[in-house]
């Protein structure tokens, strides 16, 4: 049931997110959005693509160095997913660190070495 409840609570939260950044963009630019999709350079999209991946994975693996350094093995694709939560929540918390305590939370979480 609380699964269910935080599940609504941020399908609200994200329509909500949309819906404003739609009222933003207005109905004029908004109809224009298929015209830019079709002039877009796939290329130059898709390097960029890649070289954001590219930078994610190089953070996971020097974020991981220096876990394994601390005593704290985790696997690859954990270290990802953590690593992308916190790139996630830099974009929308305020302040440099705000991604990194939520990711540094998860990994509490995830390893059961929290400290109070």
């Amino acid at each position: 049931m609380k699964k269910l409840f935080s599940f609504i609570i941020r399908a609200i939260v994200s329509g909500s997110l949309i819906y404003l950044l739609f009222l933003q963009i207005g109905k004029e630019k908004l109809g224009e959005l298929p015209k830019y999709a079709r002039e877009a350079n796939f290329l130059w999209l898709g390097g960029a693509v890649a070289l954001f991946l590219l930078s994610l994975i190089w953070g996971t693996i020097r974020w991981g160095w220096l876990l394994k350094v601390q005593n704290i093995p985790l696997s690859f694709s954990d270290l990802f997913t953590l690593t992308y939560i916190g790139f996630f929540f830099s974009n929308f918390l305020p302040g440099v660190v705000g991604g990194d305590l939520v990711k540094f939370y998860y990994l509490g979480k995830k390893t059961g070495k929290m400290s109070s």
